[in-house]
Order: C-alpha cells, then structure tokens, then sequence
C-alpha cells in the first residue's frame, strides 16, 4: 500500500508526534534540570519546555530514510510490516534534487490549494543525518544547542537508535506560526492533517526497488507488475527490481 501510494502520489512525509518515539523533539535533562539558569528561547519554566515539545512535533512532518549502501536485517524485522515487503532505495542527491523541483500543481480544489500554499510559503525544508544522544549525560554545550534552533532536537534521536542510521526530510512550520496559536488549541497542524504527500517524480528518484528477503514469489510479480503498469522498465530499468541479498545463502545459490 506504501509503496503503491510512492509510486503513484509522490512521497509522504508523516507528522512528528505520530511518531512511536518519545523523545521526539524533546530537550535533554540537562535543559529540565537548569530550564532557570539556561535562557532557550526564552522558555524557561518548565511546564513551557513540555507545551513547547508538543508545539514542536505537531509542527514538523518527517520521511526517514536509512543511509548506508549495505541491506539491514534489523530493518527489514522492525520496519518491513510483514514478509511481503519492499524497500526502496535512491541517493541523496536524487532525493533532493525532486524535492527542489516539486512544486504542487493548482487544482481547483479550494481547500486542497489553501493547504498547499501554507506547505509551500510556511515551511523550512532540511535533509540532514540524524545525531544520536544520551538524553541522560549530555553536556550543557549540547543543551545549548538543542535550545538554538528547533531543527537541532527534531534532528536528534537517543543513541538506542543508532542502528537505524537515519537521514530524515524534514519540513518545519514551527518558525512561521507562534507558540500562542497551539495554546489557544488553533494550530497549523489542523490544516495540513497528520501528513501531506510531495509529488515526485518516482522514476528520477528510485534507484532499486528491493522485495523482502523472506517474500512469496508471487509478491515480487505484483511488484513488478506494480513498476509496469506506471512506465517502468521502458528505458532499460529492468534491473530495479531486485530481491534482499538476504534471501538466498552462498551455498543455496550454489545449489
């Protein structure tokens, strides 16, 4: 369904707080411990810090990707959502090469045309790699940090991810609208929803489409099937679609 909704409407970017990670956004213990010694923004008390955590996540939409040139096991268990599963695969030139040239067309949607206009003017755009921390032993250099801009907390994750290797593009509404507006329970957030799609061109950007290392053979023809029916495979691009170097051992290709 994911990757049928890629290829057809363009790439999703999810909401923060949907997210199942609480540390998302959030400021390290430090920041907590000293919120009246350290001006952040000028949130000092810290029943501010927590309404400005929440204010933050429900004002940035993320699509995560893992960097490396190498498959990982552990993504395909956590992340696959079953053993019909594909992964898709690009480079980050690619990817933000699309996202520059995006551009939503006009529709004649009233309400369609009024939430891409605020995706368009009222969001700072960033891809970047992730930083992972000790939420719990970070210097009051790094508490700093995480209080000069939002961008660095919605950047950083607890090293407990550190596995995951993560690059995230990042769409943030959160310097254009002020705190006040989720305090009085208006917010952005209520016009663009839990996400938005950005329609790329899915052709310029996909680099391999990889079928899960544990797929029934009939779920790697519907993929390819899926790659036909769209204008793949017209311009010898027959060699996208791949199954996980995972699912065959040396000594059973031998075989």
């Amino acid at each position: 369904e994911k990757f049928v909704h890629f290829i057809t409407n363009g790439l999703y970017l999810t909401r923060v707080d949907f997210f199942d990670d609480r540390f998302e956004g959030d400021y390290t213990e430090t920041i907590y411990k000293t919120s009246e010694l350290i001006d952040c923004n000028g949130v000092k008390a810290t029943k501010s810090l927590h309404t400005n955590k929440q204010y933050i996540n429900r004002s940035a939409y993320a699509s995560c990707w893992a960097l490396g040139e190498t498959e990982s096991m552990a993504h395909w268990d956590i992340y696959g959502g079953g053993k019909n599963s594909v992964a898709i695969k690009t480079s980050i030139g690619k990817l933000i090469k699309e996202l520059e040239f995006y551009n939503y067309n006009n529709t004649e949607n009233t309400e369609v045309d009024r939430r891409n206009i605020i995706i368009q003017r009222f969001s700072r755009k960033v891809a970047a790699k992730i930083s992972y921390i000790d939420y719990y032993k970070q210097s009051i250099d790094i508490a700093k940090w995480h209080c000069d801009d939002y961008l660095n907390r919605l950047l950083s994750k607890h090293h407990g991810y550190a596995y995951e290797n993560e690059a995230r593009i990042l769409y943030d509404f959160s310097k254009y609208l002020p705190t006040s507006t989720y305090e009085n329970g208006s917010h952005m957030s209520q016009e663009i929803g839990s996400g938005f799609s950005i329609p790329v061109n899915s052709k310029n950007l996909l680099t391999s489409v990889i079928v899960s290392p544990r797929a029934d053979a009939w779920f790697f023809d519907v993929i390819n099937n899926i790659l036909i029916s769209n204008g793949f495979f017209e311009n010898s691009l027959n060699d996208i679609l791949k199954y996980s170097e995972f699912r065959h051992s040396p000594s059973e290709k031998s075989a």
